[in-house]
C-alpha cells in the first residue's frame, strides 16, 4: 500500500459523509460476515444469510438496509425473493486487505 499525499485526498463536506457511512456500515461483525459471504457466493438471498451468520430474519433485514442504504449491496427480486450482492467487489477487496495488512502488522509487533 503506498502513502497518498495529504493535498491529494479527497476532502469534500460530501466525501467524509460518504466515509463515515460505509465505516458506520462496516463497524458490525455480523455484516462484514455477510459481505464477506457475498464476496465468495456473488449473490444470497436472506434464508441463505440467516443460515450463514446465525441471525435472525429481522436482523437480516436491517442488516440488508444498512449495506445498501451505505452502496455496500444493492438487492433485486427473482420471483418470490429478493438477492442481495455486493455493490462494489473491488472496493470490499480493498477494504478486506488492508485489514490484512492491519491483522499481519499487529501480529508481528506483537512478537
Amino acid at each position: 500500500m503506498t502513502d497518498t499525499p495529504q493535498e491529494d485526498l479527497p476532502t469534500t463536506a460530501a466525501t467524509i459523509k460518504n466515509a463515515v457511512q460505509l465505516c458506520a456500515a462496516m463497524s458490525n461483525a455480523p455484516r462484514m460476515q455477510i459481505l464477506a459471504h457475498l464476496l465468495h457466493e456473488h449473490e444470497a438471498y436472506a434464508d441463505q444469510l440467516r443460515m450463514v451468520t446465525g441471525m435472525t430474519q429481522p436482523a437480516i433485514s436491517q442488516a440488508m438496509h444498512i449495506l445498501c442504504n451505505a452502496g455496500l449491496a444493492r438487492r433485486h427480486r427473482r420471483g418470490q425473493r429478493t438477492y442481495y450482492m455486493l455493490a462494489d467487489v473491488g472496493m470490499l477487496k480493498q477494504i478486506l486487505s488492508m485489514a490484512n495488512e492491519r491483522t499481519i502488522h499487529d501480529s508481528a509487533r506483537q512478537l
